[in-house]
């Protein structure tokens, strides 16, 4: 008894967009993160030929500079997520 009055409570709080299930949003979380792991990892082919003009260095040191940081950030964080 007291099963189907949660499970009635349950049907009714997805029904009213109040409960949503766990995987979906893992999945709109991922696909987001994905996104923005691949934006972030184009910074260096799009800004490091600008950076090198602005400041006189070589284009190729600053597209690894820009790469290794990123990467190294985008590792952290993919480690923080995974202990969530």
């Amino acid at each position: 008894m007291v099963f189907r009055a949660e499970l009635r409570r349950l049907e009714f709080e997805t029904k009213h967009g109040r409960l949503i299930e766990a995987d979906a949003v893992r999945r709109r979380i991922a696909e987001h993160v994905r996104s923005l792991r691949d934006g972030v990892l184009g910074l260096p082919d799009r800004i490091s030929s600008s950076i090198a003009a602005e400041t006189g260095m070589e284009h190729r040191t600053d597209h690894v500079r820009l790469s290794t940081e990123i990467t190294r950030e985008l590792e952290a964080l993919a480690n923080t997520i995974g202990g969530i």
